[in-house]
């Protein structure tokens, strides 16, 4: 499988490369928690994603890359879920969110023609229509208030951990339960989820479609399981700055500690070019292309 994916890169001209699994720095994203070590008296961590080392190789013009090798997150854990597990992750600059999916499934295509399976077509549906399929409100305006009494209404065993900081954060924490539980587990087969609320834009760039103001990103998901999250890449560093200090100060209200910003990433996000990129969990998707229940039936080591 590895092989098939590093073949299927390399024939559309990428270059694969390799960045320290070990920073200086980590993400300050509020439900990503890093694994921390020392070297030599100084805090290192274990990298969440090799997202801010490939933003930088691409802030020197390397071109379209491509990245295959293992991440780290603190405290997930169960039937689909790994401390380490095996990530994927691919920049396009000067390309568009639809072309990388297009270039999404086409690798989902010729893995599953390796292992002479079925090949399976995905379905594209928004956001906003998923949101008001199945709970009859639009996702980009309901107020958290809103969003708390339609959770609680539905699903009041998964909001119990829930605090309430009236912020972002707990907006996101609402919406997320309610996607999780009332929408996930009807997404049937392939499907690709496009234009998530402007809250959950991380990393992504942030514009109007039908009048709401949304993320510009897609995330995957076969048979309810997340594979993938992509964005329309921010190079603006003040605004990633930003956002940045609202997460450190959401964690800080949860009882989080502040995370370091990434000062080297910041300064060389502005010379990155305009495009789009994508992280893909390989085990999931190992996971799915093989008809497997869990990650323990697809790896031989269990350890993580």
């Amino acid at each position: 499988m590895l092989k098939g994916i590093r073949e299927f890169f390399d024939g559309r001209g990428l270059t694969e490369v390799m960045t320290p699994v070990l920073g200086r720095a980590s993400v300050p994203d509020l439900h990503l928690d890093s694994l921390e070590t020392s070297v030599s008296g100084e805090p290192k961590y274990l990298q969440t994603s090799p997202e801010y080392f490939m933003k930088r190789l691409l802030s020197l013009g390397v071109g379209p890359i491509y990245q295959l090798g293992p991440v780290f997150r603190s405290g997930e854990q169960g039937p689909n879920h790994r401390t380490e597990f095996l990530m994927l992750e691919w920049y396009q600059p000067d390309d568009a969110l639809d072309a990388l999916a297009d270039e999404f499934c086409s690798l989902i295509a010729v893995l599953t023609e390796m292992l002479g399976r079925e090949h399976q077509s995905a379905r594209r549906v928004s956001y906003r229509k998923l949101f008001a399929a199945e709970f009859g409100i639009n996702p980009h305006r309901a107020t958290i208030g809103d969003l708390a009494d339609l959770a609680r209404a539905s699903f009041p065993h998964a909001i119990q951990h829930l605090g309430d900081p009236d912020d972002e954060g707990t907006r996101n924490d609402y919406l997320d339960v309610l996607f999780s539980q009332g929408i996930e587990p009807s997404l049937d087969g392939l499907v690709l989820v496009f234009d998530y609320p402007a809250s959950q834009c991380a990393l992504a760039r942030v514009g109007r479609c039908d009048g709401d103001m949304v993320a510009r990103r897609f995330e995957c998901y076969w048979d309810g399981l997340e594979l993938a999250n992509a964005y329309d890449e921010l190079n603006d560093a003040i605004e990633l700055r930003q956002r940045f200090e609202q997460q450190n100060q959401q964690r800080v209200v949860r009882g989080k500690r502040a995370m370091k910003i990434d000062e080297p990433f910041l300064a060389a996000v502005s010379e990155m070019p305009a495009g789009v990129g994508i992280a893909v969990g390989v085990d999931r998707l190992i996971q799915r292309l093989l008809g497997a229940g869990s990650l323990s039936e697809v790896l031989v080591f269990n350890e993580g």
